[in-house]
């Protein structure tokens, strides 16, 4: 309104010329939802702020004032139930403040909330949304007084959802976590799991018809919940298994999606190549002038960049679909069998599954589950209010990269502190390592003992943790006793496993050469590993990797990790003629058992920023391209150890280890130096994939 009305008359006399339609009907009660949420936000814990609260609740009920008046005198169809069902809400919200005061909620507010739905659900002009809004409330204030209705409310507002058959999906996933979040807290866990389940299956049909990653990256995110309180729940009803599989369907799931992925024809036009392009100069002007841009305009050029990159990552997947290589046993959920099956002869496999403040553990060997699955609640950060972890787990992950990080970029002082032989505790993160030794390892030791190989399957912020380099009581790191691997979840072990093998004919080993500003030992680090397989190495250029690493078994490529471009499709592998990029990666026909990427960070990359389970680096690229192992770093490669590490892995290999035991011979070769005892220097190659064959 351009104006405040004087009256009720000449407010209706205002909406009537403004003519409403039912857009505008729809944005003000968006509106009135939001201001909602900020009511339940400002009543979150044990200090709500009420103040807050009663702020929203004012502002809302203004919303649902103009919806009434709009109601009154527009021929809107939908606004009288909109307007009522806006009421209702208001109600509602107000009995949360009062309750939340102290103070018990008063009859009046009870019952106008009650008759407010009630009419609503009544109205046939009412869209499936809004009903839908009006049922689920009506079983929430049921559980106050009748909860023998609960469920009858629920059921009505599912299948409005399902009699409208039009764009239903986020509604019922919605109507389903409250029927869920009602049945955990009246302690009807069966009914809570179903809730979930019935949710990831509806995630499952939408990820069928969904040819985009990125779209399924974003759609797995926001199922999160789902999975998190589906495993927790399975666990508490003593279904272990079904818990495990649940567990790992949401790892990397839209990782797994693309890998099914087959092209529809479109994904080679030029039209989106002409996308591409154009997405991509939009970035790079953008980017060019943000930091020179006032507050308030820098936030909204960061938030076009945002925009701008998912429309591009969407666009690169489209383009890439058709050339990714897809084993025909793929499917987004293992049963607890084929994970099994998945476990190495001489060890088992260790499933993780993380949401803030509890953590599951699952053992697996060939037989089944390994004991009972161990669950820990982790406590939550007591950090500044600020702070950006959830729970103690986060914190010290963070802590050890962090650590791992000043070791690398300080190394004048590394020098100082290694020649006057002292232990300064800024570079050091014993504490943090065992600290997660016993969050993460000493709950589940017993079940390890006597296996040869531990293959580890992360979840979430513990993709970027070196378990091998976990330390227990007595001071030693894991690896002292295991050979660990690595896997972003079972169903992508499971495809590397599917995977032909090649004999070791060919090895492709090139490094980036000094004139090129390449690592100090890269160029020796190749002609060495080459000459392990009695062979020369090759040249580090993008002509000759697309050319001969098509051929070979083993690729080896030691230079620089390019991360610095604003555009995740440029950053790469520097090449002494370019950037070897994620996208030339997948459209490369490769046939190698194994890659390795002697390059810094190159297994961190990997991490997406919308969902830390997922995978969308160089790790990602190259198992698109069919490698079914890839052995990459989680932080600088020293060019103190480089040689000797690879050297070592590689003799190996060549004499019949599996790479697992390979790597954990080179990483013990390297700890036994004493001025490499550091996790630093020994610890950042891990192996992703198949690496017990």
């Amino acid at each position: 309104m351009s104006e405040p009305p004087q009256s009720t008359e000449h407010a209706h006399r205002m909406i009537r010329s403004a003519q409403p339609t039912e857009r505008f009907v729809a944005h003000r009660f968006e509106n009135l939802t939001h201001l909602i949420a900020a009511v339940e936000g400002a009543l979150v814990g044990d200090d709500p702020a009420l103040d807050s609260a009663a702020e929203a609740v004012a502002s809302a009920r203004l919303e649902a004032t103009m919806l009434e008046l709009v109601a009154d005198c527009s021929d809107v169809p939908s606004a009288q139930a909109t307007s009522l069902c806006a009421t209702g809400l208001v109600h509602l919200a107000q009995i949360r403040v009062d309750e939340a005061a102290g103070d018990s909620a008063t009859t009046h507010e009870v019952s106008a909330a009650r008759d407010a739905f009630t009419s609503c659900m009544a109205d046939q002009a009412a869209t499936p949304s809004i009903r839908c809004t009006a049922a689920a409330n009506l079983a929430w204030l049921a559980a106050r007084d009748d909860p023998s209705k609960v469920d009858t409310y629920f059921d009505m507002a599912e299948q409005i959802l399902t009699d409208s058959r039009k764009n239903t999906f986020d509604n019922l996933t919605r109507i389903r976590r409250e029927r869920a979040k009602w049945a955990s807290d009246r302690s009807d866990p069966v009914t809570a799991l179903d809730c979930y389940e019935r949710n990831i299956a509806e995630l499952e049909r939408q990820l069928a018809s969904t040819v985009s990653i990125n779209r399924a990256a974003r759609l797995v995110r926001d199922f999160q919940t789902d999975y998190g309180e589906a495993v927790f729940l399975a666990l508490s009803l003593g279904r272990p298994e079904r818990a495990l599989e649940l567990a790992e369907a949401a790892k990397a799931r839209a990782f797994v999606h693309g890998l099914q992925l087959h092209g529809d024809g479109e994904v080679n036009s030029d039209w989106l190549r002409a996308r591409r392009d154009r997405i991509e100069e939009q970035l790079h002007a953008v980017g060019a002038r943000a930091r020179d841009l006032p507050e308030v305009e820098r936030k909204a050029a960061e938030h076009r960049v945002e925009v701008l990159i998912l429309q591009l990552a969407e666009t690169e997947e489209r383009l890439l679909a058709e050339r990714q290589k897809v084993s025909s046993t793929s499917r987004g959920m293992c049963t607890a069998a084929d994970i099994a099956a998945l476990a190495p002869p001489d060890g088992v496999i260790v499933s993780y599954f993380w949401t803030p403040g509890r953590l599951a553990i699952f053992v697996v060997d060939r037989s089944g589950l390994v004991g009972t699955p161990v669950v820990t609640d982790v406590p939550l950060d007591e950090g500044p209010d600020d702070s950006h972890f959830p729970d103690v787990l986060v914190r010290l992950v963070f802590n050890v990269r962090m650590t791992l990080g000043l070791r690398g970029d300080f190394r004048a002082l590394d020098q100082l502190q290694r020649s006057l032989d002292l232990h300064m505790d800024i570079f050091w993160p014993d504490g943090f390592l065992r600290g997660l030794h016993d969050l993460l390892i000493a709950p589940v030791k017993e079940f390890l003992a006597g296996h040869d190989t531990v293959v580890v399957l992360p979840h979430a912020y513990l993709r970027g943790l070196p378990f091998h380099a976990l330390i227990d009581d007595a001071g030693g790191a894991l690896v002292d006793q295991h050979a660990l691997s690595y896997s972003p979840s079972a169903a992508v072990l499971a495809m590397c496993r599917a995977r032909p093998r090649t004999d070791l004919t060919a090895v492709f080993a090139a490094g980036t050469r000094e004139f090129f500003d390449g690592p100090a030992t890269a160029a020796q680090e190749a002609e060495i590993v080459a000459a392990t397989f009695g062979q020369a190495s090759a040249s580090a250029t993008l002509t000759d990797f697309q050319r001969n690493a098509t051929k070979a078994s083993i690729v080896h490529l030691a230079c620089h990790h390019d991360y610095t471009n604003l555009i995740t499709a440029h950053q790469g592998l520097a090449l002494e003629d370019g950037t070897l990029s994620p996208r030339q990666i997948v459209t490369t026909s490769l046939n190698a058992n194994l890659v390795t990427l002697s390059a810094c960070a190159t297994a961190m990359a990997d991490m997406n920023p919308f969902n830390a389970s997922e995978m969308a680096g160089l790790l990602a690229a190259f198992m698109k391209a069919g490698v079914p192992l890839v052995a990459a770093t989680l932080w600088p490669l020293s060019d103190r150890v480089a040689t000797l590490m690879m050297k070592t892995f590689y003799e190996r290999i060549r004499a019949g280890a599996t790479p697992a035991n390979a790597v954990q011979a080179a990483q013990r070769a390297i700890k036994e130096v004493p001025r490499f005892a550091h996790p630093y220097f020994w610890a950042p190659l891990t192996l992703w994939g198949d690496a017990t064959r």
